[in-house]
This record gives structure tokens, C-alpha cells and sequence, in this order.
């Protein structure tokens, strides 16, 4: 299992379960902490929106599945001269990227972590949203997962790739 974002939060829990049972993973995170040791199983690989197409093939080859975690989220505070772009590249373009990799390699499966606020950021009382609720998304956030979920929708299409998305809620936990 390739786990994409594995030094973040959610990646982070992820991979502490695959290491008890000693599953075999890759935790792939854009670089490695400076002066810190390499961990065993994590590999810096970079921008997923930018690197090559054979460090992408070199990743997932061997694999029977993607946890595709990384990802550009909330920024409090962004300073960033064009924020848009960045979730654009970060969410959508590196998702697409990954899983056509995926296909050329073969992969089983493809999860990714989306958002639930694809469909909004409130419900009416007492009615929970669902899957087939259309998307409505109100931030440059939100509109980047849709594309995402899109693209990899576009790029599993006719392939052997079971494409799984998660609508995760806000996730909050130990140092969060």
C-alpha cells in the first residue's frame, strides 16, 4: 500500500497501523525532515504535481493500493499571491497524476480523501448530506476536490482501477 501524505495527520495515524502488524507500505511524504533520520518505509518523493513521470511509476509500482492523503487543505491565514492555483495543483493535478500512474502500474485500488464539504458547508436540520447530493462548493478548497474527484473519476474510467472516495469530515485528534 502506497500511502501519499503520510507524515500529516491522518497519514501519520494511518501508517502506525501498518507497522504493528508489519504490513508492507510505502509512506511517501515530500521530504524529509532536516537533520532528522529517514524513517524505515518513508520516502521523500516531492511535489506529486511535479515530479516525473517515472518517480510517479516508481512509486506505485508493485502496489495494490493507493491511500492518496496529501494534499493542499485549509490554510488559515494564506499569504499566497494566486491560493487557487495551489489547491489546484496540490489536490487536482497531483491526484491525477498519481492515479494514472496507478493504471500503468496495475493498481487495485485508488482511495482518495476528499471533503465533505463538496456538497456545502451546512445541511438543513435533521438531514445528513449523502453521496448523490449534487456538489456545491463554496471555497477554493472545496472546488479543488471536486476536480479531483473528477479527475479521478475521468482517469479510472474503463481501466481495472477501483476509484474510492472518502468525504471526510473536518478530522481533529492528539495534536490537532
Amino acid at each position: 500500500i502506497v500511502v501519499t501524505g503520510a507524515d500529516g495527520f491522518v497519514g501519520s495515524a494511518l501508517v502506525a497501523q501498518f507497522v504493528v502488524p508489519g504490513r508492507p507500505f510505502v509512506a511517501a511524504i515530500r521530504r524529509h525532515p532536516p537533520g532528522a533520520a529517514a524513517k524505515p518505509h518513508h520516502r521523500a518523493v516531492g511535489n506529486l504535481a511535479t515530479i516525473s513521470e517515472a518517480a510517479l511509476d516508481e512509486l506505485v509500482a508493485g502496489a495494490a493500493a493507493i491511500v492518496h492523503l496529501a494534499g493542499r487543505a485549509h490554510v488559515l491565514a494564506d499569504t499566497a499571491p494566486d491560493p487557487t492555483a495551489l489547491y489546484h495543483a496540490a489536490n487536482v493535478i497531483a491526484t491525477e497524476r498519481l492515479a494514472a500512474a496507478a493504471v500503468r502500474a496495475g493498481v487495485r485500488r485508488f482511495v482518495l480523501a476528499s471533503t465533505i464539504k463538496v456538497h456545502g458547508e451546512a445541511t438543513a436540520p435533521g438531514r445528513p448530506f449523502r453521496a448523490d447530493d449534487p456538489f456545491a462548493p463554496h471555497d477554493a478548497y472545496a472546488r479543488s476536490k471536486v476536480e479531483a474527484e473528477r479527475a479521478l473519476a475521468v482517469v479510472a474510467a474503463g481501466t481495472s482501477l477501483d476509484a474510492i472516495v472518502l468525504r471526510l469530515p473536518l478530522v481533529y485528534g492528539p495534536r490537532v
